[in-house]
């Protein structure tokens, strides 16, 4: 028979297994996986494609138009700041972007703190199951069983 704490250990492994899964299916986690197990050589391959590509998007004629549109927002232009939306607007319809690299962007991983947190998260997550299975082991029911 299966005692009142045995339950809740048992509850709490099946709320720890639900919140890794869903963790699991996280795109940064699964990003970020990958970013740890990549060797350094092919990590300084993609950090230069990055950087090629953000170089690029400095000198576009979007980013040069950002430029413009925060210099007259901040003198208050408001004739200069209609010209830019319309001009920005024709970039837009023309949708003629900068194609991203593809491969995982070195440099967010870095930068970025939300991939070490979810990272951070399901490590914790792994840590208290395992605790929580050590915890039961000293009960006769079976870590498996559904109380």
């Amino acid at each position: 028979m299966a005692t009142i704490t045995e339950k809740k250990l048992h509850a709490q492994r099946k709320k720890l297994l639900e919140k890794q899964d869903n963790l699991g299916k996280s795109g940064d986690l699964q990003k970020y996986l990958i970013y740890l197990g990549t060797s350094e050589a092919k990590k300084e391959v993609w950090r230069k494609e990055w950087e090629d590509y953000y170089e690029e998007c400095r000198q576009s004629p979007a980013a040069e138009l950002y430029r413009q549109m925060s210099i007259a927002c901040r003198n208050k232009d408001t004739a200069k700041i209609k010209e830019l939306m319309e001009a920005n607007q024709a970039m837009i319809d023309l949708d003629e972007w900068i194609p991203e690299p593809d491969c995982i962007d070195v440099i967010e991983m870095e930068m970025n703190p939300k991939f070490k947190y979810a990272y951070d998260q399901y490590e914790r997550i792994k840590r208290d199951i395992a605790r929580i299975d050590d915890e039961l082991k000293t009960y006769s029911t079976p870590i498996g069983i559904d109380l």
